[in-house]
């Protein structure tokens, strides 16, 4: 059994994957470190997803993705962090679905957008146009994020140790499901 954290970069997919991977004693894995990883393998160099999208273009970086995402297919008892866009891709969600249960961590736009413009920029978010680069990303997966099928944690208004007990919780009930 695996959980998958998905959501928009920033809403704390890795955050809380740890917090739940330690209180449920399962391993963690963020895909985008394995994307790293992997390019490193590949390449024999060093670079950030933000690097490999800027240096090989937003087309390479999903063809690593997707062979992470199907390098999957052993793990279990893991809490994976996804990338905010891998589930953009029909493909990644068949087989996600068949390696585990898939959890939107929500999070309020307004506190995303906070989060994102804060730091070092994505590289879908337009330095000169900010705030209108991140209108559009945000509305272009609202509805995808939203009508997955899979659970959805809306961490608004909730503290960080309610939403790591919705995910443990949920974390017993899959455990209850397999056995």
């Amino acid at each position: 059994m695996n959980l998958l954290l998905y959501g928009y970069k920033k809403s704390g997919k890795s955050y809380y994957g740890l917090k739940v991977a330690d209180k449920m004693h399962m391993n963690f894995i963020d895909t985008d470190l394995l994307v790293q990883d992997l390019y490193t393998k590949k390449h024999h160099k060093t670079l950030t997803c933000k690097e490999i999208v800027l240096h090989h273009g937003r087309q390479a970086f999903k063809d690593l993705e997707k062979e992470v995402i199907f390098s999957l297919d052993d793990i279990e008892n893991t809490v994976i962090a996804l990338g905010g866009a891998t589930i953009l891709d029909e493909k990644n969600v068949l087989h996600l679905k068949k390696i585990g249960s898939l959890v939107y961590l929500k999070t309020d736009k307004k506190t995303l957008m906070e989060r994102i413009l804060r730091g070092e920029l994505p590289s879908y978010i337009d330095p000169e146009n900010p705030i209108k680069s991140f209108e559009k990303m945000y509305e272009e997966r609202l509805s995808i994020y939203e009508h997955l099928g899979s659970l959805i944690i809306d961490t608004s208004h909730k503290t960080e140790e309610q939403v790591t007990k919705l995910l443990c919780e949920h974390v017993h009930t899959l455990r209850g499901f397999n056995g």
